[in-house]
């Protein structure tokens, strides 16, 4: 069993009420147990970590995400949306390799926790999705992520996929990642599977 205890923080509870409370958070196994008052470890395996003059609050969700395109931010700025995916962010997405994807997804994890985000709801790419949930997983965040689908000839060929291809990879992704690391890991299509089955 281990505790981790966030010590003397402001408590912003955002529930309800939007009670605002002095004191302690701790978790034990991953699960909270106090917020708020003085907590005293229960075991010998614990950490307090010192959070005197932080606000202590749940974390963010973003849910709008493309972890796959955060090695292309800020390219071609000032672009209309058809433009900029036309011309930009779908030749980039056909480009990329699975390492390119994972890469691009582990520094996407990194900046959203670092930013307060524990948990994402992810668009996907057409190719290689499977590493967006392993950076997810690695990362701990809570994450809803969807295999991107395109079949228009107007996309560049590396995105372009059959129907009937497309919907087995989409379910076997869901196979294989819904409710994976503790249920933190969702397909966001899982349902739909579930009914065509």
């Amino acid at each position: 069993m281990s505790e981790v205890i966030l010590r003397g923080g402001t408590i912003l509870t955002v529930d309800g009420g939007s009670h605002v409370l002095a004191g302690d958070v701790a978790c034990r196994d991953g699960v909270l147990v106090q917020v708020g008052g003085a907590y005293l470890p229960e075991t010998s395996d614990y950490e307090i970590i010192d959070a005197t003059g932080c606000a202590v609050m749940p974390g963010l969700v973003q849910s709008h995400v493309h972890m796959c395109q955060t090695l292309a931010r800020g390219r071609a700025d000032g672009l209309e949306l058809l433009d900029w995916l036309g011309r930009v962010v779908w030749p980039y997405e056909a480009a990329l390799e699975q390492a390119d994807v994972a890469a691009s997804a582990r520094l996407a994890c990194l900046e959203l926790l670092l930013g307060g985000t524990t948990a994402i709801l992810d668009m996907g790419t057409v190719n290689h999705t499977d590493a967006l949930f392993e950076a997810a997983r690695d990362a701990g965040l809570r994450a809803t992520i969807g295999k991107a689908m395109m079949d228009d000839a107007g996309c560049p060929a590396g995105l372009r996929e059959g129907t009937r291809e497309s919907l087995a990879e989409s379910a076997r992704i869901c196979r294989d990642w819904h409710g994976r690391s503790g249920g933190r890991l969702r397909d966001s299509k899982q349902r739909i599977h579930a009914e065509a089955v």
